[in-house]
């Protein structure tokens, strides 16, 4: 008789608690949810914004305001975390559907949790950085976004290939260059590091050789200079290769003429190419569906107009 009362505790508890899981995972599905969420995550960002544009300083308001600021936010992700591995529960959380994204969730919100109890703690100060992340899990609440990430992490691969095939062929150019121009140009080919430098692209929108970037360059490397991304290869480079008379060299022509059509417009392009079939896979895969849908229905009312044909020719 004991027994028996204890299973029906047992059953009434479970029940209880499924019902309480439902109810949580009704309140974490819902829209006015999903937006609000994605709006506390938006005001953190510009909260991160703020605190990078002003840097205030330690002990005044506005460094005060932000602080509270970003404690209500992490409370805020910390209820919505246990509100997330609640509906889930924990099977579902870590080894369901969008179980990545809940990882990242709890390192951001583990790691906001950490550094908002040691603050006063300058070891633990380079965790903050991680806080600019929590952005990140805006592409979680809209579908437009989480299917550009997709696309993305579904290209890694293919990509990587690409990449590798563009480091090779990078890499066999610089070491041709380091044997042809590196007695003439040792900052840019002196070394196989220079060389690759020089041939790989630095991803900027001006040259770092002009004048008004000048303080910048000598900071990085002497005379850094872009090839792949075709800013200021030609007058930053190729030109002074061909020697104080300025007339153009066969051989320096050859070399960057070639590696700008090998590099810069074919392997680019392959990479962009693997991009842009990532990113129309899935877009496409509704309407293709769709279209195979419609052709089995018409298939089928086909069919059946001909059986009611062979019946009817049959009676008569």
């Amino acid at each position: 008789m004991a027994k028996i009362v204890q299973r029906e505790k047992m059953r009434r508890s479970t029940s209880l608690f499924q019902r309480l899981r439902k109810q949580v995972a009704r309140v974490h599905n819902a829209k006015l949810f999903e937006v609000f969420i994605a709006l506390v995550i938006m005001a953190t960002f510009l909260c991160s914004v703020a605190n990078a544009q002003l840097n205030p300083v330690d002990g005044s308001s506005v460094a005060f305001l932000l602080e509270i600021l970003d404690t209500v936010f992490t409370c805020i992700f910390v209820v919505e975390l246990m509100i997330n591995m609640l509906s889930g529960w924990f099977r579902k959380f870590w080894v369901g559907e969008g179980w990545a994204w809940n990882i990242f969730d709890l390192v951001v919100v583990a790691v906001s949790v950490i550094t908002l109890a040691l603050k006063s703690d300058g070891r633990f100060a380079s965790l903050r950085l991680i806080r600019a992340f929590r952005v990140v899990r805006l592409f979680r609440r809209f579908e437009s976004l989480r299917k550009i990430v997709n696309a993305l992490t579904a290209s890694v691969i293919p990509v990587t290939n690409a990449v590798i095939v563009l480091g090779v062929v990078s890499s066999i150019y610089a070491i041709v260059g380091v044997q042809l121009f590196g007695m003439d140009d040792e900052n840019n080919f002196g070394t196989f590091t220079q060389a690759v430098y020089t041939m790989f692209q630095v991803p900027s929108s001006t040259s770092l050789g002009t004048h008004t970037h000048t303080h910048i360059a000598l900071t990085l490397c002497p005379r850094p200079a872009q090839v792949l991304t075709g800013d200021s290869w030609s007058s930053g480079i190729a030109r002074p290769l061909f020697g104080p008379d300025g007339k153009p060299k066969v051989q320096v022509a050859v070399f960057f003429v070639s590696y700008i059509v090998i590099a810069g417009i074919f392997v680019l392009n392959v990479v962009v190419a693997i991009l842009l079939d990532e990113f129309i896979g899935p877009c496409s895969a509704p309407r293709e569906l769709a279209v195979e849908c419609l052709r089995a229905r018409f298939g089928h009312a086909r069919a059946v107009d001909k059986e009611k044909r062979k019946d009817r020719e049959q009676q008569q």
